[in-house]
């Protein structure tokens, strides 16, 4: 493994919240296990939250996904790791309206201002069970209502399904794109992942 404290080394923390049962545990799986990250990678499961690093030994990042598993988001436990990601995904279920409302409800009142200046991504899972489509989908802009309520205006939207590997990965990759911009290092690990992202753009995995 490189050195851990190499200057170059990107550290991109990524938070992922939404509510149960919305795709958040087996979007970070099928994409630890479905050889993304191929190299070293250690999970570390805590109480009341989820945690994956993983170190690319292709080109220098650290990836930390954390994810809130807790019913009750509001604790300081779960604010730390609120605090310390650098990225927030927020994941909705195409079919759920449920997932959007817990949005509003719960989810974005525990979190404050604390993910206002964040670079966010709202993921819209399509878990592709037949029986979901005879109901209504998700309407974006009832979420895009929502984001101005509370005052979050740095996000984009994203289409994933968590049972097309494609999707997840560009997600991820997506999201190491965003990092690397937004923190302005690395240009060339950012020419790498322009390039890898082209590569693995998916038809079905739309960005807004």
């Amino acid at each position: 493994m490189n050195d851990m404290n190499n200057e170059n080394v990107l550290f991109n923390k990524i938070l992922i919240i939404g509510m149960k049962g919305v795709g958040k545990t087996k979007c970070i799986l099928n994409y630890v296990y479905s050889n993304a990250f191929p190299y070293n990678h250690e999970i570390a499961i805590e109480d009341s939250y989820r945690k994956m690093s993983h170190y690319i030994e292709k080109f220098p990042v650290i990836v930390e996904l954390f994810e809130l598993i807790e019913i009750n988001p509001i604790s300081d436990y779960n604010l730390k790791y609120v605090n310390e990601s650098n990225i927030v995904i927020v994941m909705c279920e195409l079919y759920s309206e449920e997932s959007v409302q817990y949005l509003e409800s719960t989810l974005f009142p525990a979190m404050e201002d604390k993910i206002a200046n964040l670079p966010t991504l709202i993921v819209i899972n399509d878990k592709l069970n037949k029986e979901n489509h005879t109901k209504k989908r998700i309407k974006k802009q009832n979420i895009k209502s929502i984001l101005e309520k509370f005052k979050i205006h740095n996000y984009s939207f994203i289409d994933i399904s968590t049972s097309n590997y494609s999707t997840i990965v560009n997600l991820f990759s997506h999201c190491t794109t965003i990092f690397a911009f937004t923190f302005q290092q690395n240009i060339e690990l950012v020419e790498v992942i322009l390039k890898k992202d082209k590569k693995l753009l998916s038809k079905n995995c739309v960005i807004n």
